[in-house]
């Protein structure tokens, strides 16, 4: 019987997301073929049962996965996931291959599931910090209605499996509910400002009258070719009913979570063990080895830096400061385009001559419900499946209309971002496995990086952009450093407001209590994008001012891509490698 495991996955990039439940059953002996052994692996982690194998397969049974069993939501108590953590001698069978006698692409494998199976090792007291499924940004509970708007009805099981979720999504609730009645008795529980976060997206969503999963599940039955015209319109009332359960199961946990008290207000290192658990965060969701203090040292010396640009930049334009006495930001001008498409297949046209050269990509754009607005980012890439060809769409969720002024949001979610990322990765062929490890480092880290890289492809032309891109920049290096501060160093709101006040005058208290919330409920967060951004700018530099002429674009970022999800000292192995092949074809041409 397999014993269920809280297993980090890269489900969804953009997301963020760490809130796969797999389950764990290892055979007592490794397989002789290593690429057998690295093939069972997504087998062996991921029950038959979890509802992300919709979102990850087009097609699971084909990946050696069972449909004789229902999908379920996710859920994995305390108690479970401990007990989970005796059985994890996965490392020990990796190890047991001649790492000499493997190919270089299978030393890649090797390299990364050995990384990361040390780098996700978990100690057993910090299990209670880490088993959350509530928050109101990047909780499961608020994740779920676009997970279910993208799930795919392909098969009978699948659309039964759909009506089982939504059917047993109270239960589910309840079990997310009752565990954080636990966590909270332990100390470890969700802070006052996160808890009322999460009771709002609740009764936000149970509130829509007209959810939009009534529509869109809908459709996808009207396209479900398995099913005749009555089955469909049976689907359809079913599909209502469905609805109506999965809405009352947030009114529910909303009016559960209420009956919870507490004052928390501060970071984690208010809790027991809280500041290892940052540091392990820092460790295994940000793909960065450094400790908090390397890190403190790190961010001022970027703050520095950065801020010394910015000055030399804006006295190498003057008219900008000319500019600044009745600025508003979003009267910049980036681009002329109407349409998140066209600004999306301007970007693509950059691609050749800079970033290795793809088939195009079908996608679309997706508006976001009203009901999800509030508690919803900006703009989100949905990855596409594991076994699916090129020509599949995939989806780019935007919040609110489009407006030129999101021309670097398009770029980190599409071209040369996330989708592009995602689709080139997807075209190396490499084992399942890579696709199923999270290093959110990497991926967020790249989509910063980009934003930088298409300054120069801003088709205005005005010196702007690159002035708020700086601008920016430093801000989101102080908010890297506030949430070391609060998670670290104890920060409470004053002390927040006032090194704010101290970057950058005018910060009233409620946006300075809106920033310490967004970081009390997701620790390590702004370290994903900017520090990993940063460390991919560092190194694009440090390999630009080595290599000087001979540098060439286009390999230099296929080195960074073609490794896949990895973590950024990896990274920096391949850059190297690149630069000593780069080296040793020079001489050979001399």
């Amino acid at each position: 019987m397999k014993r269920c495991k809280k297993t980090a996955v890269a489900l969804f990039a953009a997301f963020c997301l760490s809130l796969f439940s797999g389950c764990l059953y290892l055979p007592p002996e490794p397989p002789q073929d290593f690429d057998a052994f690295i093939e069972s692996l997504p087998q062996e982690l991921i029950e038959d049962s979890d509802y992300s194998l919709n979102l990850l397969y087009e097609n699971p049974e084909a990946a050696g996965f069972s449909q004789e069993v229902l999908y379920e939501l996710p859920f994995t108590s305390i108690e479970e996931y401990k007990e989970s953590l005796s059985e994890d001698d996965l490392l020990e069978q990796l190890e047991s291959f001649s790492y000499n006698s493997l190919t270089e692409k299978q030393k890649l494998t090797y390299d990364i599931l050995k990384d990361y199976l040390t780098r996700m090792d978990i100690p057993e007291e910090l299990v209670p910090l880490d088993n959350n499924y509530l928050g109101s940004f990047t909780g499961f509970q608020a994740e779920l209605p676009l997970l279910l708007n993208e799930y795919k009805i392909r098969t009978q099981h699948d659309l039964d499996s759909y009506f089982h979720m939504l059917d047993t999504s109270k239960e589910t609730f309840k079990n997310y509910y009752e565990n954080e009645l636990e966590r909270q008795k332990l100390g470890v529980g969700l802070s006052k400002s996160s808890l009322e976060g999460a009771i709002e997206q609740a009764e936000n969503f149970s509130s829509d009258e007209n959810c939009f999963l009534i529509e869109t599940t809908n459709a996808k039955i009207d396209q479900a070719t398995f099913l005749n015209e009555e089955e469909k319109a049976e689907a359809k009332e079913k599909n209502a009913q469905s609805v109506s359960t999965l809405l009352e199961a947030y009114a529910q946990l909303a009016e559960d979570l209420s009956t919870i008290g507490t004052d928390r207000d501060g970071g984690l290192c208010t809790l027991e063990n809280g500041k290892e658990y940052y540091a392990y965060l820092l460790k295994a969701d940000a793909s960065v080895d450094m400790t908090p203090e390397e890190l403190s040292e790190y961010l001022q010396k970027q703050k520095n830096k950065y801020l010394q640009e910015f000055l030399q930049y804006i006295s190498e334009h003057p008219e900008i400061q000319d500019s600044l006495l009745n600025f508003d930001r979003n009267n910049v001008q980036y681009c002329d385009f109407e349409t998140a498409e066209e600004n999306m297949d301007y970007l693509q046209s950059i691609i050749p001559g800079r970033f290795p050269e793809l088939p195009d990509l079908h996608y679309q754009v997706i508006q976001v419900p009203e009901s999800m607005a509030e508690n919803f980012s900006p703009a989100a890439y949905v990855s596409a499946p594991i076994d699916a060809g090129s020509d599949v769409t995939q989806s780019i969720y935007l919040n609110g209309e489009y407006s030129q002024s999101l021309f670097s949001t398009i770029a980190h979610e599409g071209y040369p971002g996330h989708m592009y990322q995602d689709s080139y990765f997807r075209s190396l062929d490499l084992p399942d496995i890579h696709s199923l490890v999270n290093y959110t480092g990497y991926t967020e880290g790249w989509a910063v990086y980009v934003e930088q890289q298409i300054l120069d492809e801003i088709p205005a032309g005005s010196d702007m952009p690159r002035f708020l891109w700086y601008n920016d920049m430093i801000m989101n290096i102080c908010l890297c450093q506030a949430d070391l501060g609060i998670h670290y160093e104890g920060w409470s709101r004053e002390n927040l407001l006032t090194f704010l006040n101290q970057e950058f005058s005018g910060i009233s208290q409620e946006s300075s209590d809106e920033i310490y919330d967004l970081i009390v409920e997701n620790p390590v967060y702004y370290q994903h994008y900017f520090l990993a951004g940063m460390l991919f700018m560092d190194l694009r530099e440090e390999t630009e001012n080595a290599m000087g002429r001979n540098f060439d674009e286009v390999a230099y970022h296929q080195a960074i891509l073609s490794c896949g999800p990895a973590p950024l000292s990896y990274v920096e192995k391949q850059v190297e490698a690149y630069m000593q092949n780069a080296e040793s074809r020079d001489k050979t041409a001399a």
